[in-house]
């Protein structure tokens, strides 16, 4: 639906019980699932997770004989390895870059991202000279629209979200 911190949440409480009731089936696809989630976001931090939950469902999988996950699992891990080696942004943004443009399509002033980043008010026009230059837009509405484009934000337009 949208709202991937709070499917995240859900998905950790989900392992935790599979964990504390040994549902290694149950577990195993949890964790695929959750996995499956992250490598959408392609964000470094979710494919470290992504991977890390490959490697924990792979020897269930094994264990339990559970050879249709197992293969599943193996086209994912060579998944979330691809989109590592690629760049994370597009437009060959920074990730502090990306902070950046994601305060821009919240309506955020410059010294309110200067603030919120803990750093100074020519530091931020800087990044955002640098977005516009990058992503080729001519201000800070294209700049929103962009972020939103690439999904490096969240529409706001969803019902639901």
């Amino acid at each position: 639906m949208g709202d991937h911190k709070l499917a995240a949440t859900h998905f950790e409480e989900a392992i935790a019980f599979c964990d504390h009731a040994n549902y290694g089936p149950e577990l195993a696809w949890t964790c695929f699932d959750y996995a499956m989630m992250l490598l959408k976001t392609g964000r470094v931090a979710e494919l470290r997770k992504a991977f890390e939950l490959v490697d924990r469902a792979c020897p269930a999988t094994e264990r339990l004989g559970m050879k249709p996950l197992g293969g599943r699992l193996d086209t994912l891990k060579r998944d979330i390895e691809a989109k590592s080696s690629q760049p994370l942004y597009p437009d060959q943004l920074s990730q502090r870059e990306v902070e950046v443009i994601q305060l821009i399509a919240t309506g955020t002033t410059n010294a309110e991202i200067a603030t919120s980043l803990f750093i100074t008010e020519n530091t931020v026009a800087t990044h955002v000279a640098s977005i516009l230059a990058k992503t080729g837009v001519a201000n800070r509405a294209e700049a929103a629209a962009y972020a939103i484009r690439n999904e490096l934000v969240a529409s706001t337009t969803g019902a639901g979200e």
